[in-house]
């Protein structure tokens, strides 16, 4: 399917609002780098905040998605009681890995990553944001884990996603592949210690086999 105009803006836009921040990229730089006039970008989003909501909007839809193919949880527990009760470690341990290649490696995602954090110190909308969905899943984790009847499921998951956040950073930071590969199995060697230990030390071998 060709891609529209609508969709290139917020791809054009969000490719410059993480360069350059959300009050730098004007949308006369917006309409550039599509390769259309100022005035068509108007005939799509009537503001650069329009488009910013769109672009959140997009990733919510996003992690919505994620969630429910690998079958975790979606929203809160009170939201979503019957997906808390599916859950388990191993599924855990699977999104995990499959969130960190995603925050890394997709286009969209990882521009939408370091647009929310060069700019959530200075903007209220990407500063919410940022906590959704980058301080939020410490909170979804915890969930999960009180779902699971772990005890202090707050430490745990402090600890859980205090992993994972490290090993994005490592990856940003990262000057060469072997250096992004490196934080890659840091991660996996986190998740696989986090596993076993939490579920008595005998899911390690069951985890690498599937």
């Amino acid at each position: 399917m060709a891609e529209t105009t609508k969709e290139r803006i917020m791809q054009a836009s969000l490719r410059l609002f993480a360069r350059d921040g959300f009050e730098a990229a004007s949308v006369s730089e917006i309409a550039a780098e599509v390769g259309i006039t100022k005035g068509a970008v108007y005939r799509h989003f009537d503001s650069k905040a329009a488009i910013l909501t769109a672009i959140a909007g997009r990733m919510a839809a996003v992690d919505a998605e994620r969630a429910a193919a690998f079958d975790m949880p979606a929203g809160d527990p009170q939201a979503d009681p019957e997906g808390y009760r599916r859950a388990s470690l191993e599924k855990l341990e699977r999104f995990a890995r499959a969130q960190f290649q995603f925050w890394t490696e997709d286009a969209f995602a990882s521009a939408f990553r370091r647009m929310t954090a060069l700019e959530q110190a200075r903007n209220p909308v990407m500063a919410t944001l940022w906590r959704q969905h980058f301080l939020g899943p410490e909170r979804y984790i915890a969930d999960i884990f009180a779902s699971l009847g772990i005890a202090e499921p707050e430490t745990e998951a402090l600890q859980y996603w205090g992993g994972m956040f490290l090993a994005e950073a490592l990856s940003d930071a990262a000057q060469t592949p072997e250096e992004r590969r490196s934080a890659a199995a840091r991660l996996d060697a986190h998740l696989r210690s986090m596993t076993g230990r939490l579920a008595g030390g005998d899911h390690d071998e069951r985890i690498s086999e599937k």
